[in-house]
């Protein structure tokens, strides 16, 4: 893994994300704020983007959350993130551009799990090989 950070941008696109600044992230600990500071709202996605136009969304709000992985060029395009664990019992909802998003038990995460796929994202631009992702 590489030990300096990545070109990442933040943007948050639970409701109108053509009016929400992209933001640069500059350090996990940004990263990691950025994300908190959401945990306690509406449950909704924010898109961190690399210099590479790889994509990892990630639905967070309350205890909950979920991650998907976009890339650029390779294929499979659309990986979703599986839990080790599944703690949720039905689908949660997430906004995306203001449409709440139904994501099956089988894909939340808790939100401490999709802080450290972000903080792997952020420091290589890749998705996290300790996690099991699954073709979208």
């Amino acid at each position: 893994m590489q030990t300096n950070h990545q070109n990442i941008t933040f943007l948050n696109i639970a409701v109108d994300w053509k009016t929400n600044p992209r933001i640069s992230v500059v350090s996990v600990e940004q990263l990691r704020s950025l994300l908190a500071s959401l945990s306690s709202k509406e449950s909704g996605f924010v898109e961190l983007e690399s210099s590479k136009k790889d994509r990892l969304q990630l639905g967070v709000g309350g205890k909950f959350a979920c991650a998907q992985f976009t890339t650029h060029n390779d294929k499979p395009r659309y990986l979703s993130a599986k839990p080790q664990t599944v703690h949720a019992t039905s689908d949660i909802e997430f906004l995306c551009g203001g449409t709440p998003t139904p994501i099956p038990p089988e894909m939340i995460l808790l939100f401490d799990e999709a802080v450290r796929i972000a903080e792997y994202f952020f420091l290589t631009g890749e998705r996290d090989p300790n996690i099991e992702w699954m073709e979208a």
